[in-house]
C-alpha cells in the first residue's frame, strides 16, 4: 500500500464520519501542499480544516510488552530523520482537527487544544488506551 493509497483511506474515513454527523463537506482542489485534506462545517457557516493521517505502525515499549499489552499506535508528524533533525512539521495553526485512521479505530483530535494541553507542539503521537478520549 503507498503512501496516496493511505492518505485516501483516512479521506474516506473521515468523510464518512463527518457526512454521518451531518456536516458539509468540502474538498480542495488538486495538489496544493496544504496541511488540509478536508474541510467541513456543521451549519454550511462555521469552517474546519482537517488534516487526514492513516498509520497501521504500532509502537512497543519492550519492558512493558506483555500478553496483555495494549496496542500503541505510532502516527509521525514529523520533518527530517532521526532523533537530531527531528522537528514538528505543523504549527498549532496549521489545521482544526486531526482526523486519524488505524487497521483498528478512528480518532479525532481538536488539534490547538490538544497542542495547548502538552504544552508543545508534538512531532508525534502514540495513541493507546490513553487516547480513548479521541477515539469516534
Amino acid at each position: 500500500m503507498n503512501t496516496n493509497h493511505k492518505s485516501n483511506i483516512a479521506l474516506t474515513h473521515a468523510i464518512d464520519y463527518f457526512v454521518n454527523k451531518d456536516y458539509h463537506i468540502f474538498l480542495p482542489f488538486g495538489e496544493t501542499g496544504s496541511d488540509v485534506d478536508l474541510i467541513v462545517s456543521p451549519d454550511g457557516i462555521t469552517m474546519m480544516r482537517v488534516q487526514c493521517k492513516y498509520t497501521q505502525s504500532q509502537w512497543v515499549n519492550n519492558r512493558k510488552a506483555n500478553i496483555n499489552s495494549h496496542i500503541i499506535w505510532y502516527v509521525p508528524l514529523n520533518v527530517g530523520f532521526g532523533k537530531l533533525k527531528q522537528k514538528a512539521k505543523y504549527t498549532e495553526n496549521s489545521f482544526d482537527l486531526l482526523f486519524i485512521t488505524t487497521p483498528e479505530d478512528n480518532y479525532l483530535i481538536e488539534w490547538k487544544q490538544y497542542c495547548i494541553t502538552r504544552g508543545r507542539i508534538p512531532c508525534r503521537l502514540r495513541l493507546g488506551k490513553h487516547s480513548n478520549i479521541y477515539k469516534i
